[in-house]
């Protein structure tokens, strides 16, 4: 006799909802409320003006480290960026050079001797590098060197109380007219120059040498004055004719 298995009256039977998608099938779990991520911030980066300050503090650009340098510590405070200490940086470098400048110009300015003074007071000064153009030499000025007397170029000036090679004693200008020629030029500004020294230093007069600076025919027109100037064979002279 065969037995039939018995029948399991739940096997296999789909239940009402069996296979059924629901109502949030396939779709995302919504974020829980008040939860939610906080949005991504942009990086905010250092200051440009605060880079620039440093930049231009390191290099010595003082007017442009101070003005960038100010800039960048207002736009650190009222923005969230990074540079505050380069600004200040940048500042502090400025504030550097201006001092090296300033003790700089003073210890030239100490030890300065390139002015002299003339008979009647008066100081003449040389350019940056000591010299001045010899048609602009004054009287009671000192000279360092006597090479370019009687051209155009220019000579080194000293301060009469150190040793020098010559001394400028007396400038005139010559008559008005068409140009002489040299050899007038020349004997007129000798005879000219020699009177001038007799009356500059008439107690060393005779034991000086007379050197003179005398327009040429380019320069007549322009410019006709002569420059006397008295010179030591022996030596180097010191201190002024005149005292």
């Amino acid at each position: 006799m065969t037995q039939q298995p018995h029948p399991q009256p739940y096997a296999s039977q789909p239940g009402p909802y069996a296979n059924q998608p629901g109502p949030y099938a396939n779709q995302p779990f919504p974020p829980a409320p008040g939860f939610a991520p906080p949005p991504q911030q942009a990086y905010p980066g250092t200051n440009g003006f605060a880079i620039a300050s440093l930049i231009f503090g390191i290099l010595g650009g003082v007017l442009f480290a101070t003005v960038f340098g100010i800039v960048g510590l207002v736009q650190t405070r009222r923005r969230p960026q990074r540079g505050k200490g380069l600004a200040i940086t940048g500042l502090v470098l400025a504030g550097c050079w201006i001092t090296a400048i300033v003790v700089g110009v003073a210890i030239a300015v100490a030890t300065d001797d390139t002015s002299t003074n003339d008979a009647s007071g008066r100081a003449g000064f040389a350019d940056a590098f000591n010299r001045v153009p010899v048609d602009e030499l004054e009287v009671g000025q000192c000279l360092g060197s006597l090479d370019p007397i009687g051209g155009r170029s220019s000579v080194p000036l000293v301060a009469c109380g150190k040793p020098h090679k010559g001394e400028v004693y007396a400038t005139f200008d010559l008559p008005r007219g068409p140009y002489p020629g040299e050899k007038a030029v020349e004997k007129q500004a000798n005879d000219r120059c020699t009177e001038e020294l007799d009356r500059y230093a008439p107690d060393e007069a005779d034991t000086l040498d007379v050197y003179y600076q005398y327009p040429d025919e380019n320069s007549w027109f322009l410019d006709r004055g002569v420059r006397c100037i008295a010179s030591d064979p022996k030596g180097p002279m010191t201190g002024s004719l005149h005292d």
